[in-house]
């Protein structure tokens, strides 16, 4: 079976070889999740204390609809 290059199993591998290089125990996905919820969390309450809460929520509802579409264009459906 060949792995095309932006297939799920392949960046999953990929990432726990880089955690590996790393010298760390788990893969590098948890952290950067982890890296991803901090920076989300700043934005958030920067938008909040600059433009008010209601415009912090519509501009990371915004964001996360976005991200859903780019997945919808970018991943293939495998199988």
């Amino acid at each position: 079976m060949k792995i095309r290059s932006n297939s799920p199993s392949w960046i999953s591998s990929m990432l726990f070889f880089v955690g590996r290089m790393l010298g760390l125990e788990r893969s590098v996905l948890p952290q950067i999740a982890e890296v991803g919820f901090a920076i989300r969390a700043i934005l958030t309450g920067t938008i909040a204390e600059t433009f008010g809460i209601e415009m912090s929520i519509l501009t990371i509802g915004g964001l996360t609809v976005l991200s859903e579409f780019v997945i919808l264009l970018r991943m293939k459906k495998v199988g």
